[in-house]
């Protein structure tokens, strides 16, 4: 087992979980640069590797069509929800699931095509929602 540090106190953990390749490299690189600790993962499977292993995630901003691994992006949605409460996350997609903006106070869906800073506005929506800061 590797030893993972602890991020910086008021350090923002995101987990991007996308299966596009530029996507992926596109939205972690806008989290970057609003200054959050970015993990990614290419698939659901991944994201849950990574989710049981770090405490510090705050918000998931996945997609919800993903067909690599076992695990599917409404099964990762309904995981987070039930194992890890303190986590808020984005449903980034193309698919007709949602009328688009807040779902509940953990969830927003940002409908694709969409800009890489509305998801970085959606994750900082929810963390401030939930931490009552920013």
């Amino acid at each position: 087992m590797s030893y993972r540090p602890p991020l910086p106190k008021g350090t923002i953990g995101v987990l991007v979980v996308e299966d596009e390749t530029l996507l992926l490299m596109e939205t972690a690189d806008a989290f970057a640069a609003a200054g959050t600790a970015v993990f990614e993962a290419r698939h659901a499977d991944e994201a849950m590797i990574i989710l049981a292993g770090r405490d510090d995630i705050s918000v998931v901003v996945t997609d919800l069509d993903m067909p690599a691994g076992q695990v599917s992006g409404r099964q990762l949605v309904d995981t987070i929800l039930a194992r890890w409460p303190e986590i808020g996350v984005v449903i980034s997609s193309g698919a007709p699931t949602g009328q688009g903006g807040l779902l509940s106070e953990r969830i927003r869906f940002v409908h694709k095509p969409c800009r890489p800073d509305d998801l970085v506005n959606a994750a900082f929506a929810i963390v401030s929602h939930l931490t009552g800061s920013f």
